[in-house]
């Protein structure tokens, strides 16, 4: 690579220009040379001409020009094509025409005649085997996979408002917040280069083959549902029972849902609420609210009893399909008045069972600090398809370069992108992905090897995603409509995750961090009250998701989330792993915060909102340390 800088510097220093300083420009350049198929002088020429044409002056100075000269050689590129087309367009015969000649059977299959070249067959194999030769942007598939590439350069070559305000912002690179966590600052910071990876594949590799979403049967649903609360209740009484937290006399089990008794109990079920699904004046079906009046307790065995929350002032969040136990007293055998409530299963270590082993598991061995940059889409903006934020968040990241790199979707989500609408019938969503976006972060991993860093990026599937599956826990996406390039393309250092998934970096114990997509945040914002005084509600939420071990406790679900009851137990934090990072992107604004069990919460915000700049998360992380592990959480400007 050091090769190719240096001739390209030679170059500009021949036409007279002082070449550019920023290595990424240089990268930047030879990313053009090679799509475009430019020797280095002649990727210096281009630029000499584009520069006195746009009254520029010297080498290309920052990412922003050479991605002018990109578009610019683009839109040359596509007019050139459509010259082409149009002299190469028939003429119609006039059939009418007395000079019009009387058409032979022999006639009707003379192509010339219709003005179309009658290539010989020995010639179209030829060129049929130079045009697979030529590979595509990722290389080595075979020719049937360009049959979008002309569309592409179509809508990377078009000047968009959209990306015009993208390019002109002001806040590129800024730290909007540092979040420390840790006391050892200071000093020499050694950061892990070379990242060993053990892969445990996920049970979810199947599309749509385990899923039972929308076949689920009410009793099947029912079952589901009520595991966890069965494997919670004789985990909570032993806990209790062990810390002298219960008095003698303390009655569990079924009774003590319906049968009237002076005695203390301990009752272990969810939350649920009354009038669950209710109707408005014109009939439509709503959701009814949680209120210390309305709330209810499910035992695993579907007894329902009233609590009475009253005097509970513990700080609790609560929200239907929440599990919970409860002390009190059942005195009229319909309604318990709660004397404490506990809802903390994270000390449970409550998790899938060795029936259900949870094996979403990503194991990142090494030592040394670990640089971690997560970003949440979309990765363009809203009136265009050339992923511009991406390019300029793989751009920082060639700087920064992390040890690890988790994107999270949506990637492309046809619904909220108009640019795709027009060319949708020509191209699929996935094959812009696997043409244009995966190109760029194989580009983007492949340069930091090159600088010594070997780079993991693990990709997280969204549920507005045009290709992936529409089911929780979604399976990684699926790229089998991607043509052989779905199926051939080298993914060495990219690994398409599940949603959620979990991920260990670092040697020994190492730091687990916990990914998803799921809008729990809001969800649970809408649906949950909160008793008694918290320091803010956004930390109380992430409080109540990590004692709850669970990315979507919440049921029934939100209406967009649709929920496959028989994976459940798949979006619980795993029994044997004690969860550091917990990435909830939210719409909320961005925040890191250390919350229950020294657990941080971090949304990293997304980094294209609209066509305004947004942000993503720089994580340092200590694997090696006992305590402490997340040094810091820098939110960074794209």
């Amino acid at each position: 690579m050091e090769e190719k800088f240096e001739e390209l510097r030679r170059e500009f220093r021949a036409l007279g220009d002082e070449p550019p300083k920023d290595v990424s420009v240089l990268e930047e350049c030879l990313s053009v040379a090679q799509m475009m198929r430019l020797s280095t002088e002649e990727l210096c020429n281009k630029w000499t001409s584009y520069a006195l044409e746009n009254k520029k002056s010297g080498a290309p100075e920052t990412s922003v020009d050479v991605s002018l000269l990109r578009q610019h050689l683009l839109s040359l590129s596509d007019r050139k094509q459509r010259e082409q087309q149009n002299t190469d367009l028939v003429q119609p015969m006039d059939i009418a025409s007395e000079d019009s000649p009387f058409m032979t059977t022999d006639d009707f299959f003379n192509l010339q005649n219709y003005g179309v070249p009658d290539i010989p067959i020995s010639m179209a194999k030829k060129k049929n085997e130079t045009d697979t030769s030529r590979g595509n942007l990722v290389g080595g598939t075979s020719a049937k996979i360009h049959r979008g590439l002309a569309v592409i350069h179509e809508l990377l070559s078009e000047r968009v408002e959209s990306d015009d305000t993208w390019v002109s912002r002001t806040d590129r690179g800024q730290v909007e917040v540092e979040h420390v966590f840790s006391d050892r600052q200071g000093g020499v910071e050694t950061y892990e280069a070379v990242v060993p990876t053990q892969i445990l594949k996920s049970r979810l590799e199947g599309h749509g083959e385990e899923h039972q979403y929308m076949f689920d049967e009410i009793p099947d649903m029912l079952e589901n549902t009520r595991e966890r609360v069965r494997r919670c209740e004789s985990a909570f009484y032993r806990h209790l029972k062990a810390r002298n937290l219960l008095m003698e006399d303390t009655r569990a089990g079924p009774e003590a849902f319906c049968q009237a008794s002076p005695d203390p109990i301990l009752a272990v079920g969810r939350i649920r609420v009354e009038l669950e699904r209710g109707s408005n004046t014109d009939g439509v079906q709503t959701r009814s609210r949680i209120n210390a009046k309305s709330t209810l307790l499910e035992s695993d065995e579907g007894n329902v009893v009233k609590l009475d929350l009253d005097q509970v002032s513990s700080g609790v969040a609560l929200a239907p399909g929440m599990v919970v136990a409860v002390e009190g007293v059942n005195a009229d055998g319909r309604k318990i008045s709660v004397s404490a409530l506990h809802d903390d299963t994270y000390q449970l270590g409550i998790g899938p069972s060795k029936e259900q082993p949870n094996d979403l598991m990503e194991t990142i061995e090494g030592s040394g600090l670990v640089k971690t940059v997560v970003a949440t889409g979309p990765f363009t903006t809203t009136e265009s398809v050339a992923f511009k934020p991406l390019d300029d968040l793989l751009a920082q990241v060639r700087i920064t370069k992390p040890a690890v790199v988790v994107l999270i979707g949506p990637f492309i989500a046809e619904a909220k992108l108009p640019a795709l609408d027009k060319v949708k019938a020509k191209i699929l969503p996935e094959e812009l992905f696997t043409e244009v976006f995966l190109p760029k972060v194989r580009a983007c991993l492949e340069s930091l090897t090159d600088d010594g860093v070997s780079a993991k990026c693990f990709l997280v599937p969204h549920l507005d995603d045009s290709f992936s599956d529409f089911v929780v826990p979604q399976p990684p996406l699926d790229l089998s409509n991607a043509g052989d390039l779905g199926h051939t393309m080298a993914m060495d250092n990219i690994e398409l995750l599940t949603n959620p998934s979990f991920i260990t970096v670092g040697a020994g114990r190492g730091v687990n961090i916990g990914l998803t997509s799921l809008s729990i945040l809001e969800d649970l914002s809408a649906e949950c009250m909160i008793l008694g005084p918290v320091e803010d509600r956004i930390s109380a939420l992430c409080t109540a998701l990590v004692k709850q071990r669970s990315f979507y406790p919440l049921y029934p679900p939100s209406a967009n989330v649709p929920i496959d009851t028989h994976g459940l137990h798949r979006l619980e934090f795993p029994a044997e792993q004690d969860l550091d990072i917990m990435v909830v992107p939210s719409r909320l604004k961005n925040f890191a915060k250390k919350v229950h069990r020294n657990v941080v919460c971090v949304n990293p915000g997304s980094i294209c909102k609209y066509d305004r700049s947004g942000t993503y998360a720089e994580i340092l992380v200590d694997p090696s340390s006992s305590s402490d592990r997340v040094r810091r959480v820098s939110v960074v400007h794209v």
